[in-house]
């Protein structure tokens, strides 16, 4: 996926670069995106802000942060807390499809409305102990809501997540605009996605951390010897 987040306050993933104008702390600050997913749980996050990219990515196993810095570039590996929550990040089908493969137990809760329509309220007991909800609309039957958490600074924080704007590609429907509030934070995520290209080859080396170059080994002295 190709897109942009829009939101007001501090932008998400990365901080300011230092030779960037300075922005008031309310005004709406727009990030250009690109995310890519691969089977089994591979996810690469790019975001590109006044011309400074930050990325995230998780190979299935391990993630690593890079963050923009007046030096140069900092490859961090991720925290205890980031590879939890990348390690039980949903697969690209989403919660349900396959669900009793996983392990996931899914009851109905009960009816809410989302954005003025009613929805099931769906309870997914997950394998690990975790319980999610995901909201899924009683006319198109597609996820319009899911229930999570994000890590904030050293703090867990509980996150609701909205999809919208469906729209086909291809054969799959795929929401074009996906809306996440923090609870306790006056502040909306969106973000809005341009393009989606499906079953584009991905090399796994594009979700591992890159290894640093190994130095050449040192060329014996061949100059003239003295007598």
């Amino acid at each position: 996926e190709i897109g942009r987040i829009e939101r007001s306050g501090d932008v998400p993933g990365m901080a300011r670069h230092s030779r960037a104008p300075s922005l008031a702390p309310q005004a709406e600050q727009v990030v250009q995106f690109r995310l890519d997913l691969a089977r089994p749980n591979k996810m690469r996050l790019d975001l590109t802000f006044q011309g400074a990219t930050a990325i995230q990515a998780f190979d299935g196993k391990e993630g690593y942060t890079v963050q923009p810095s007046p030096r140069g570039a900092v490859a961090r590996p991720f925290s205890p807390a980031q590879l939890r929550a990348a390690q039980a990040q949903l697969d690209l089908e989403g919660p349900l499809l396959a669900a009793a493969e996983h392990g996931t137990a899914v009851t109905l809760d009960g009816i809410d409305t989302v954005r003025g329509r009613p929805a099931y309220r769906l309870r997914l007991a997950l394998q690990d102990g975790v319980t999610r909800h995901v909201w899924v609309d009683a006319q198109s039957f597609l996820d319009v809501k899911i229930d999570g958490e994000r890590q904030i600074g050293e703090r867990i924080w509980p996150v609701e997540t909205f999809f919208g704007e469906f729209r086909p590609v291809g054969k799959v429907v795929v929401p074009h605009l996906t809306e996440t509030a923090v609870a306790g934070v006056n502040t909306m995520e969106r973000m809005r996605v341009v393009k989606v290209v499906l079953n584009r080859p991905l090399e796994d080396s594009r979700f591992t951390l890159p290894k640093a170059p190994t130095p050449e080994p040192a060329t014996p002295h061949t100059g003239p010897q003295s007598p």
